[in-house]
């Protein structure tokens, strides 16, 4: 065994981890088993970073290795279990979770399993006692910037929208948002559960703070556009016993629409703008307007038979779960 090649690998994999360069990372630590095969330490992190890179097979191997090098320790139980989780073999991974908490771990992953339990609950649909192990892992964490995990966060609003409690997962959108203030997904989220609860003044709101606060691609801006005149089309339905909010839905509306066909954004689908401004001239029972753009879409003989309410606005978008955000277990926090 060479200490002094085990010690430069170790630091090599470090220092590769921390720029992102998982593989190296994994390569290094890899070399430093050749030196010390045994050692828990690299163990553990080669089995977290092959997770990451979707070898679930070789970490297992590291993990059952290092709980038969170190098998009185909970914590690499519960890495195995996090490997099982991974490849959907649920019930090894529950074994896995049991016998950590039984063996006994340290603090820190005694909190996790709290969370990986909550996903175990998740995977075969049981949101009631998924929310549960949440709330628990919450209250252990309490103290920890880790209460405000936006995976957690995440987790949390897709049951609580599950369960239909639409006023407690507002208040976790609206945390996920005050933590992650540029990221544009959580201003969807935020704002399909608005419009569930018809707090119209305040959706349109988050549609205006998106515009100016998330870091959006060429294809979000699109999407956000065309949400704002999914928004302002359905807001002449809403309004329509006022005329001056309906005047003002449609001004914003045309405004935006003729913003996307001016636009030179690459992501920009002008003939899903089109119908959709066929769409909004129906509700605002402009049909003439609306046939005319149809022409181009549409056999004249479909055009004669069209109806007002042939085109109506889609429903809003179902919210979305993000599972990529998984604890990968071991030491390491791994994005």
């Amino acid at each position: 065994m060479n200490e002094h090649n085990y010690e430069e690998m170790l630091a090599s994999a470090e220092a590769a981890f921390a720029n992102k360069q998982y593989q190296a990372s994994l390569d290094y630590y890899r070399k430093a088993l050749e030196e010390q095969p045994d050692n828990v330490y690299a163990l553990s992190k080669a089995g977290s970073l092959c997770i990451v890179l979707g070898l679930y097979d070789e970490a297992i191997k590291h993990f059952i290795h290092a709980s038969e090098v170190d098998p009185h320790n909970g914590d690499n139980y519960y890495n195995l279990g996090n490997a099982y989780f991974f490849m959907k073999e649920y019930a090894g991974c529950l074994d896995m979770y049991t016998k950590a908490e039984n063996m006994g771990c340290s603090e820190e992953v005694l909190n996790k399993i709290f969370f990986q339990k909550a996903m175990l609950c998740s995977a075969r649909g049981d949101m009631k006692s998924a929310l549960v192990y949440l709330k628990k892992y919450e209250a252990a964490v309490a103290d920890s910037v880790k209460a405000i995990d936006p995976r957690v966060l995440t987790e949390k609003l897709k049951i609580q929208t599950v369960l239909n409690q639409y006023e407690e997962a507002e208040l976790t959108a609206a945390k996920l948002l005050n933590i992650q203030p540029t990221k544009f997904q959580n201003y969807v989220l935020y704002f399909n559960l608005l419009m569930i609860l018809k707090k119209y003044n305040k959706a349109e709101s988050i549609l205006l703070d998106a515009q100016e606060c998330a870091e959006m691609n060429d294809k979000e801006k699109y999407m956000l556009a065309i949400q704002k005149t999914a928004f302002y089309t359905e807001m002449i339905d809403v309004f329509s016993d006022n005329a001056e909010a309906v005047e003002r839905s449609e001004k914003l509306a045309l405004m935006i629409f003729d913003e996307l066909l001016n636009s030179d954004n690459p992501e920009i689908n002008k003939n899903e703008v089109a119908i959709n401004r066929a769409n909004f001239y129906m509700k605002s029972k402009k049909y003439d307007e609306a046939i005319e753009i149809l022409k181009k879409y549409l056999p004249a003989t479909d055009i004669i038979h069209c109806d007002a309410d042939l085109a109506p606005i889609p429903e809003e978008s179902d919210i979305t779960e993000d599972t990529d955000d998984t604890d990968a277990g071991g030491q390491y926090e791994m994005e």
